[in-house]
C-alpha cells in the first residue's frame, strides 16, 4: 500500500509540496479540530485531509532533500511556522509550557527578578544597551530598589562578572535558577552605587500604583493570592516614599497652603485582579488621601482582557451599563461599512453598573504611543459623553499625549513626523486551547469605540492644542496636572 502511494507521487518538486501541504493540513487539523474541521472540511475534501494526516501519522517523519536526511515531525516546531507565516503579527502559537507559564501572568503570578531589557538583538548586542528598560512593580527588583534607566556594570553570583551590553545581561538572568541571589553593581545618573543584591523569585505583580505631592503607594499581593474584591486589594495597599517617588507639581487652588487634592493613579495592564486594585486605589485616594482630583496614566499600557476593561471602566463612567467598545467579526470592517456591519456578528461590552466615586471632580489623562488596546478602549469610553455622562469631569481636551515618531509605516505620514496619538490596536485574538495541551491565538474580531468607529492603525489622537502635546513623560504629567487645576473653580 505504501508503494504504491510513492507511485502516485513523482518527481521531487511535487513531492516537496505535497508534504509541505501535508504537514499545514496536520497543524491546521490539530489546531482548529473539532468545530473548525466540521465547519471547513466537509465531503471529498474532509476526507483528503483525513487520509493525509492519517498518512503524516503513520509515517511520523519527512524527508529533508536537501540535507539527504530524514526530519522527524516536531508539532511545536510546526505549529510555530505556521503561526509565523500563515497568521498575523499578532496571532502566536504556544507549547504547553509556555501556554502555562503565560495562563499564570495573565493571573499576574511571575518568576524572576522583575527586570526587563531591551531583547532586539541590533540594540541588546550594543555597548551601552545594558539599561533597565523598566521594573515591573512588586517584583523582587522593585523591593530593593533597582530603577528602570539604571546602567548594570556587573553582577555577582558567586563570580564577579562584568556587563558590557544588553545581550549580556539577558543570558546572565536567564542562566540564573529560583532562589539564588545576584548582587547587581549599577550606575544611576552618572553615580555608581552599593551592590544591591536581588533574589530571583516567584511573586505577583502589582497593576496600580498611587501617588500625590506627598505619598507613594502600591500594592503588594502574595505570590498565587490575588484580590477577589475591593476590600481584599485594599488590604494589600503599601506605603514606601522611597520606592517610585511623589508627585512634584504642588498645585494650590484654594489659597489654604495645604497645597494640591490632585492624585496620580498608573495602571500598568488590565490583566489579573487590575480592577480591583483601582477600585481600591480610588478608595484609598478619595476616602484616606482626601484627594478629589484624578490623574490617570495610561502610558505603556498594551492592554489585557476585556472583562477586566469593563471592570474598571466601571469606575470611570457615570451611567450604568455605559458601553465600553463594540466588536466585530468582520476583519476587513472599514468607516464606510457601518450600515451594511450590522449584519455581522457584533459583541457590546458595557459595565454593568457604575462605581463611580462623586467625590471625584475632576479627570485627566496621559498616554503614549505605547498605550494601545484596552487602553485606548478606556480612552474612547470616557471621551463619549453619550455613555460616560461625565459632564464638566473629563472632556477630550483633558488628554495629554507623548508625542513620538510615526511607525505606522503609513505613506501619508513621513516616518520622521512627531506624532501625538496612541498605538493603533483595534484588533482582538481569542486563544483556544488545543487538545495537544499548547494553545493558539488568532486574531478573531476588529475592535470599535462605542460610536463603531475602528482606531486600528490610528489611534487616539490628541487635542489640537500644543497642551494637550508633551515631549516627555515628565511633561506630560505636568500639563495634566495644570489642567486639572486651572479648570476648577
Amino acid at each position: 500500500m505504501k508503494s504504491s502511494k510513492s507511485r502516485q507521487i513523482q518527481g521531487p518538486t511535487r513531492r516537496k509540496i505535497f508534504i509541505s501541504l501535508g504537514l499545514i493540513l496536520l497543524v491546521l487539523t490539530a489546531f482548529f479540530g473539532g468545530f473548525f474541521t466540521q465547519v471547513a472540511l466537509r465531503g471529498e475534501s474532509e476526507a483528503i485531509v483525513s487520509d493525509i494526516v492519517h498518512i503524516m501519522d503513520q509515517v511520523g517523519f519527512v524527508y529533508d532533500r536537501e540535507k539527504d536526511e530524514y526530519v522527524k515531525i516536531d508539532g511545536d516546531k510546526i505549529a510555530t511556522l505556521i503561526a509565523g507565516n500563515f497568521l498575523d503579527g499578532y496571532s502566536e502559537y504556544y507549547t504547553e509550557q509556555e501556554y502555562k507559564a503565560l495562563q499564570k501572568q495573565k493571573a499576574g503570578d511571575y518568576s524572576g527578578f522583575g527586570i526587563n531589557i531591551l531583547t532586539e538583538n541590533a540594540k541588546s548586542t550594543k555597548d551601552g544597551t545594558n539599561v533597565i528598560d523598566s521594573v515591573t512593580c512588586n517584583s523582587p527588583a522593585f523591593l530593593a530598589d533597582l530603577k528602570e534607566g539604571d546602567k548594570v556594570i556587573s553582577v555577582n553570583n558567586g563570580e564577579e562578572k562584568a556587563i558590557n551590553n544588553g545581550k549580556e545581561l539577558i543570558e546572565f538572568l536567564n542562566s540564573t535558577k529560583i532562589g539564588d541571589e545576584v548582587k547587581f553593581t549599577v550606575e544611576r545618573n552618572g553615580s555608581a552605587l552599593d551592590p544591591i543584591t536581588v533574589k530571583k523569585s516567584n511573586y505577583s505583580r502589582c497593576y496600580v500604583t498611587y501617588q500625590d505631592s506627598e505619598c507613594y503607594a502600591y500594592f503588594a499581593p502574595k505570590y498565587g493570592e490575588r484580590a477577589d474584591n475591593v476590600n481584599e486589594a485594599y488590604a494589600m495597599i503599601r506605603k514606601n516614599e522611597n520606592i517610585g517617588g511623589n508627585l512634584e507639581f504642588d498645585v494650590d487652588t484654594d489659597g489654604d497652603g495645604n497645597g494640591n487634592d490632585i492624585a496620580m493613579i498608573k495602571l500598568y495592564a488590565f490583566n489579573g485582579d487590575a480592577a480591583e486594585q483601582f477600585g481600591a486605589a480610588i478608595q484609598y485616594m478619595v476616602e484616606e488621601r482626601g484627594r478629589t482630583r484624578l490623574l490617570l496614566d495610561l502610558c505603556d499600557n498594551g492592554g489585557g482582557s476585556m472583562t477586566v476593561l469593563q471592570d474598571v471602566a466601571a469606575y470611570l463612567m457615570k451611567v450604568d451599563n455605559g458601553l465600553v467598545a463594540k466588536s466585530t467579526e468582520k476583519l476587513d470592517w472599514s468607516p464606510e461599512d457601518k450600515e451594511e456591519n450590522k449584519q455581522y456578528a457584533t459583541t457590546d461590552y458595557a459595565i454593568g453598573k457604575s462605581k463611580f466615586n462623586y467625590k471625584i471632580t475632576r479627570i485627566s489623562i496621559i498616554a503614549n504611543r505605547n498605550t494601545a488596546s484596552a487602553s485606548e478602549c478606556l480612552i474612547t469610553a470616557v471621551h463619549n459623553t453619550q455613555y460616560a455622562k461625565l459632564g464638566d469631569v473629563y472632556s477630550k481636551r483633558n488628554l495629554v499625549i507623548v508625542g513620538s515618531e510615526n511607525n505606522y509605516d503609513k505613506d501619508d505620514i513621513p516616518d520622521d513626523e512627531i506624532q501625538y496619538r496612541t498605538y493603533g490596536k483595534g484588533i482582538m485574538q481569542t486563544t483556544y486551547e488545543l487538545n495537544a495541551g499548547g494553545a493558539l491565538k488568532i486574531t478573531t474580531a476588529k475592535l470599535l469605540d462605542p460610536w463603531s468607529n475602528c482606531i486600528h492603525k490610528v489611534g487616539v489622537i490628541a487635542h489640537d492644542n500644543p497642551r494637550n502635546q508633551a515631549q516627555d513623560y515628565n511633561q506630560a504629567v505636568s500639563k495634566a496636572v495644570f489642567i486639572l487645576a486651572e479648570e476648577i473653580a
